[in-house]
């Protein structure tokens, strides 16, 4: 006689599955497929996948089916690995008054959202925000700021430290925040692990022209009414002598850490085996953006160079997409600095002068979806 739990405690085991494992359940037999293609179950896969998507920040309310909404939105998102540079449009706009500084997504494309359009923000060196996606602002004076949207309301205000605020991370899921100052800290570098929300790599340098990586694990301990934040080292490595001092890092989903040292990049283990060292660059790399699908690479000559990872963390962990190159007629690369973003349909960089403080901002979208 074939034995069948109950729907509660199937559901429960089913909701430490990944999406792959949740759809190969699905095939067992009649109840598993009823537990394993239940809204709740894909809603949790959703969020926990895309925490910056307006459906999960409040517009959940839209979505019927969130199976569906999360194969479509996979889907979509794994359109740009499939792009080549004919296949982007180009825009530019300028601003002569003050170079842009950082810039950020108010909210990215969401094919769940009918004609809903990216939106971006950016702050000039002479304090011109360009739009109101302010969460948390950190200042000279070593105090963060908390925000409402969109009227900028201040919430909150707490000293961190006695000195600026230079670094100011939130984690993917908004559980954790981390904040230091490159004056008085080793840390150069902080990246959280994608969808891995109590992960962050940090790099530093402890030994005169030697780089090293620690990967931190964090928890809460609750004693009386006090809540105490422990770290708990699970990586540390220092960069072989064959590697120059690196300035650029990011992390993949499955914990793989990538570095720009020069013309190449490297990929590393957390514990600090050497993976693969990428070397298809003419110039060195001047700018590394990372996420879980892409690594986007910017290159001295102003070559955006885009790469996704490959699925499971298989080899060769980086797969080549395309180049876009740099054809503004109203900039010359001098001395200059970037700040690149991307959603699924665009790629957004900031290009500015640092001796003329002129700024360019340089917007590449997608002209049709490759979606089949």
């Amino acid at each position: 006689m074939e034995f069948q739990l109950p729907e509660l405690p199937l559901s429960q085991i089913f909701s430490f599955l990944d999406s792959f494992s949740l759809l190969q359940a699905a095939q067992v037999n009649k109840q598993w497929r009823t537990v394993a293609n239940s809204n709740q179950l894909w809603k949790r896969l959703y969020v926990w996948r895309w925490p910056d998507s307006k459906l999960s920040c409040g517009c959940d309310g839209l979505v019927k089916e969130w199976k569906k909404s999360y194969l479509r939105m996979t889907r979509h998102e794994r359109q740009m690995t499939l792009a080549k540079a004919d296949d982007f449009s180009y825009k530019e706009a300028s601003e002569e008054e003050g170079t842009m500084g950082l810039t950020a997504y108010v909210w990215k494309n969401d094919p769940e959202i009918v004609g809903m359009t990216p939106v971006i923000c950016s702050v000039s060196s002479i304090k011109r925000l360009y739009a109101w996606d302010v969460q948390t602002v950190g200042d000279i004076t070593g105090d963060i700021y908390t925000f409402t949207l969109p009227d900028l309301t201040q919430i909150s205000k707490v000293k961190a430290f006695q000195f600026r605020v230079d670094v100011l991370l939130c984690s993917p899921h908004k559980q954790w925040m981390f904040a230091c100052g490159l004056q008085q800290h080793t840390f150069s570098r902080a990246k959280w692990i994608p969808n891995r929300d109590s992960k962050i790599v940090l790099m530093y340098q402890r030994i005169p022209k030697k780089i090293g990586l620690m990967t931190l694990s964090l928890t809460t301990k609750k004693i009386g009414k006090k809540t105490n934040v422990e770290a708990r080292e699970v990586g540390n490595f220092l960069l072989p002598d064959h590697i120059d001092s690196s300035n650029w890092m990011g992390v993949s989903e499955e914990e793989l850490i990538v570095l720009g040292s020069g013309p190449y990049l490297f990929i590393f283990t957390t514990n600090g085996f050497l993976l693969r060292q990428v070397d298809d660059h003419l110039t060195g790399i001047m700018h590394l953006r990372v996420d879980h699908i892409r690594v986007l690479a910017t290159t001295m000559d102003g070559t955006l160079h885009l790469y996704v990872w490959e699925e499971g963390g298989r080899y060769p962990y980086l797969k080549k997409c395309c180049e876009l190159k740099f054809v503004s007629s109203n900039f010359t690369l001098d001395r200059y600095f970037y700040d690149v973003i991307c959603d699924n349909d665009s790629i957004v960089r900031v290009v500015s002068s640092e001796t003329t403080g002129f700024s360019i901002l340089m917007l590449y979208t997608l002209k049709t979806s490759l979606q089949s």
